[in-house]
C-alpha cells in the first residue's frame, strides 16, 4: 500500500477523468484508434506519477517536518526503492507513447522537466510553481495531436494552467515550515507568508474573472458552467483570504484539487448538453 500512496492515486484519478472527459466530449474526429487513446491517457497518468515519486524523493527533508507520515519520511519506503519505480513508470510511460512520434517527443519532454524540477526548480519562487501549472496545460493541449478538437478544449487548456499555478501557490504556503527547513526558497520564504498568500488571492480573482469573461462570451450551457466556476472562484478567494495555518491551507489545496476537476468536466459535459 505505501506504493500506492506515493503515486497519489487520488490525484492521477482526478487527473484521468478530466482528461477522459475532454476526449469524449471535446473531440470530433481522431486520426488513431481506440487503443491508442487509451495509450494517451495511460502515458500522462504515468508520467505524472512517476513526477510524484520523483518529487517525493527530494523532497524527504521538508516532508519529515510538512508530511511525516508519507512513506519515504516515515521510512515504509526507502529512497533507492522509489527512484526505480519513477523510473520504471517513466519507462512504461514512454512505451505507451510510441503511438504518435510527436506525442512521445512530448512525452521526454515532459519527464525531463519533471526531473529538473523536482532537482532544481521546485525550490525557486514562481518558476517552479509555472512549470508545473504549464506541463498540466500540456497534457491537455496534447490532445490535439491525435484528435480534431473542439474551441473549449484550448479554453480547458488555459483553466488549468491557472488552477494549477494557483494550487501550486497554496501547497507552497501550506509547506513554508519544512521548505525552509529544507533549504528551499519558495515564494513565502522570500517574500513572506502575508505577501506571498496576496499574490495566490489575486491568482484566484483573476481566475474568478476570466471564468466570468467566458461566461459573458457564451451562451446556454456553457454560459451557465462559466458563471458557476466564477462564482465559486470568488468563494474561494474569498477563504483564502481568511485562512492562517499550514492545516487549512492544505485544506484548500485539497479543495482546489477536486474543484479543478469539476470545472473540466462541468465545462465539456455542459458543451455535450449543448450539442443536444
Amino acid at each position: 500500500m505505501a506504493f500506492v500512496e506515493l503515486v497519489r492515486p487520488l490525484n492521477l484519478l482526478l487527473l484521468a477523468g478530466s482528461l477522459g472527459a475532454c476526449y469524449c466530449l471535446l473531440t470530433q474526429h481522431c486520426s488513431v484508434g481506440t487503443g491508442s487513446v487509451l495509450c494517451w491517457l495511460a502515458s500522462i497518468v504515468l508520467t505524472a506519477a512517476g513526477g510524484y515519486v520523483i518529487n517525493d524523493v527530494q523532497d524527504i527533508t521538508a516532508d519529515r517536518i510538512n508530511r511525516p507520515n508519507r512513506p519515504l519520511p516515515s521510512g515504509k519506503i526507502q529512497p533507492f526503492r522509489a527512484i526505480q519505480l519513477a523510473y520504471t513508470l517513466f519507462s512504461i510511460a514512454l512505451l505507451c507513447s510510441l503511438v504518435h512520434f510527436q506525442f512521445t517527443l512530448l512525452t521526454i519532454f515532459c519527464i525531463f522537466m519533471l526531473v529538473i524540477y523536482a532537482f532544481y526548480i521546485k525550490s525557486l519562487p514562481i518558476i517552479g510553481n509555472m512549470l508545473v501549472a504549464s506541463l498540466t496545460a500540456l497534457s491537455f493541449a496534447s490532445l490535439s495531436l491525435l484528435c480534431k478538437v473542439l474551441p473549449p478544449l484550448w479554453e480547458l487548456v488555459l483553466f488549468a494552467a491557472l488552477t494549477h499555478f494557483l494550487r501550486e501557490q497554496i501547497k507552497c504556503l501550506q509547506d513554508e515550515k519544512g521548505d525552509r527547513q529544507a533549504g528551499y526558497r519558495t515564494l513565502p520564504i522570500v517574500v513572506g507568508i502575508c505577501t506571498a498568500k496576496k499574490i495566490a488571492i489575486a491568482t484566484s480573482i483573476a481566475i474568478t474573472l476570466a471564468c466570468l469573461v467566458m461566461a459573458l462570451l457564451k451562451n446556454g450551457w456553457l454560459q451557465i458552467a462559466w458563471l458557476l466556476l466564477s462564482g465559486v472562484f470568488s468563494i474561494f478567494a474569498h477563504r483564502l483570504w481568511i485562512v492562517t495555518t499550514a492545516k487549512e491551507f492544505g485544506q484548500l489545496s485539497s479543495a482546489l484539487k477536486i474543484l479543478m476537476a469539476a470545472g473540466v468536466v462541468l465545462v465539456t459535459g455542459s458543451k455535450f448538453f449543448a450539442q443536444n
